[in-house]
């Protein structure tokens, strides 16, 4: 091999070396921007979760005191948090098991159904 050939084939190989590092750090990026929108869409179930457990409690307070005629839709109220509760679970061990691969699909599952819960958490409780 002639010193041209030696410096093309060095030059290649600086050249792949730099491709190979800017690749990694592309993928470090995309690894990085999961794990925060990972960790912020963990919180929000977190504190939604919260939001509905305090008012389960504040509700089996109200239904110790309340009179049969409020007693059906304080049960009801219940219920449906309970289920709005089981759905935040469900999406918080499904967040927590996600890869990237599918990644935007769930998370923009998970924002819509966070999106309707808070709708008709304001339509129910707000009012």
């Amino acid at each position: 091999m002639g010193l041209f050939g030696m410096i093309g084939f060095t030059t290649s190989c600086d050249n792949d070396t730099k491709a190979e590092e800017q690749m990694e750090e592309a993928g470090d990026e995309i690894s990085d921007a999961f794990r925060t929108e990972r960790e912020e869409l963990q919180a929000d179930l977190r504190e939604a979760r919260q939001d509905v457990d305090e008012k389960l409690a504040e509700l089996r307070a109200e239904l110790n005191e309340a009179g049969e005629d409020t007693k059906e839709e304080i049960n009801e109220q219940i219920s449906k948090l309970e289920k709005w509760g089981d759905e935040i679970d469900r999406d918080m061990e499904r967040v927590a098991q996600s890869a990237e691969n599918g990644w935007e699909n769930l998370k923009g599952n998970i924002r819509e159904s966070l999106d309707e819960m808070e709708d008709a958490w304001d339509d129910a409780f707000d009012s």
